[in-house]
């Protein structure tokens, strides 16, 4: 398979595979990689060269951590739109994520994430989409509205959250918003989603969709003193 340097897409999902052969570089024209469901423990560093790949799918898998330790020179991902790695073992925002400028989708659903101060930093302006419910957040800095000016779906439900910093509202293209707390949705399973995002063939976000006007981003949480 790794000898198949023209291969566009690639889709794993559902097979027993701990780790992604290092091979996987070779694949020098992929443009969509797909593994949920596949037990992986762990990513090669050679992923991060797949230049020409806009989606990566890692969902619901045993990841802890994701190119813990590769240098911004290593990073080729200059294609990437979106990257799931939804329903695995992060209990923090990778690193290696500033690295790729193009990402405009980042989903971390149902991981074990206990602060986002990492994103509020210039290298995440051209987030659109983020999806951090079900994790462990209990504040939201205020420098995110700062930072993170084309967001325009923001998804914190089901965390620990009791107030919002009021510069939310105030975010240009924010368009939807989910602060519902675990409290209000009994019978939740928060380490098992009930449903898998969606992605369309550019990698664009086509899963859950919530609207709450801006003036009202309280539902769940408060506003900010």
């Amino acid at each position: 398979m790794w000898k198949q340097e023209k291969m566009q897409e690639l889709d794993i999902s559902g097979n027993i595979v701990k780790q992604i052969s290092p091979q996987i570089g070779r694949l020098s024209e992929l443009k969509t990689l797909r593994a949920n469901r596949c037990k992986l423990e762990s990513v090669p560093n050679s992923v991060a060269a797949l230049s020409r790949a806009h989606l990566i799918e890692l969902k619901a898998n045993l990841l802890g951590s994701f190119l813990p330790k590769i240098r911004r020179e290593d990073v080729l991902l200059h294609s990437l739109v979106t990257l799931d790695l939804s329903n695995n073992r992060l209990t923090a925002i990778p690193s290696a994520l500033k690295y790729i400028p193009t990402l405009a989708n980042l989903l971390l659903a149902y991981n074990r994430i206990t602060e986002i101060n990492k994103l509020c930093r210039v290298e995440f302006g051209g987030l659109f989409v983020l999806d951090v419910s079900d994790n462990k957040l209990n504040s939201l800095p205020n420098a995110f509205a700062f930072h993170l000016k084309k967001i325009q779906n923001l998804n914190l439900a089901n965390n620990d959250l009791s107030k919002l910093p009021p510069n939310l509202s105030l975010l240009p293209q924010l368009k939807t918003i989910q602060v519902l707390p675990l409290s209000s949705k009994p019978g939740v399973d928060r380490r098992e989603p009930a449903e898998e995002h969606q992605t369309d063939d550019r990698g664009e976000g086509l899963g859950r969709s919530y609207r709450l006007p801006q003036a009202e981003i309280q539902r769940g949480g408060r506003l900010a003193d």
